[in-house]
């Protein structure tokens, strides 16, 4: 007599080609990023805030000056924000032992 299937973790056809690998946190942070994601982050920045200070500038009266404003802003946030998902890796932290 044969055994049956086992079916569970580590055993059953589905579990054949299973393995657990340990992913590095800011490793798998940069790869998960594309970078069209990044050019449209930007360009969305620059769009909406730019129309944001149009909307405003022609309700005050400055439509030059706060579109332009706000694309610069928009393009500061967005470099801001891809800096921020991109940026340095986080330091781990460090443990500490009590004295008793």
């Amino acid at each position: 007599m044969s055994r049956p299937p086992q079916f569970g973790w580590g055993g059953g056809w589905y579990g054949l080609g299973a393995t657990k690998t340990v992913i590095d946190p800011d490793e798998a942070r940069r790869k998960a990023v594309d970078p069209w994601s990044v050019v449209g982050l930007i360009i969305t920045g620059i769009l909406l805030y730019a129309g944001g200070g149009w909307l405003l500038g022609g309700w005050l009266g400055f439509r030059d000056v706060f579109v332009a404003g706000g694309a610069l802003l928009g393009a500061a946030l967005a470099i801001y924000l891809v800096y921020a998902r991109l940026g340095a890796p986080r330091p781990e932290p460090e443990t500490r032992q009590q004295d008793r």
